[in-house]
């Protein structure tokens, strides 16, 4: 027969390799369990073809079987994850909905003049921002002015020294 010239290596690693090429994603938990599952089958063909003599053919239709049945497995556990995980979603949808019921039911019991002070508040505080901004700006501009009367003091000093000869 044919596998008898196949080494178990070489068919366990085509077996590795083999089940690795799919379309799907390789931290899946589908491509996980088509590479287990044909590690496991191969190992598991491997060592029932032994006792009938053809360890190689065992361990290929092993890997074969191991890595269709682990990415079965595999696929249905991803299945399961994409469930809980529209599941998580929704949930998170619902109870945000729900917040947004509740603000709406507070806010008809918020009166004009609640509305009205908050209101001012923020007026209150966008002023005091502007004030702060303003003098801010100022300060840097005292700043720059102090630094370029420095720097003019030092150039008329240098030129003095330099046309004075020292």
């Amino acid at each position: 027969m044919y596998f008898r010239h196949l080494t178990f290596p070489t068919l366990l690693t085509g077996a590795v390799l083999f089940s690795g090429c799919t379309n799907v994603d390789p931290h899946s938990e589908t491509a996980r369990g088509a590479t287990i599952g044909a590690l496991l089958g191969a190992a598991a063909g491997a060592v029932i073809g032994h006792q009938s003599g053809e360890a190689a053919g065992g361990a290929a239709i092993g890997a074969a079987a191991g890595g269709l049945i682990g990415s079965q497995v595999g696929a249905e556990r991803d299945r399961e994850i994409a469930r809980a995980r529209t599941a998580a979603r929704r949930q998170r949808e619902l109870e945000a909905e729900i917040a947004r019921e509740e603000a709406i039911a507070a806010g008809r019991n918020v009166t004009d003049r609640e509305v009205f002070e908050a209101q001012e508040r923020a007026r209150q505080a966008e002023a005091e921002l502007a004030q702060v901004k303003a003098e801010r700006a100022a300060a840097e501009a005292r700043i720059r002015a102090i630094e370029d009367a420095e720097r003019r003091e030092a150039d008329a000093r240098e030129e003095t020294r330099r046309l004075q000869g020292g």
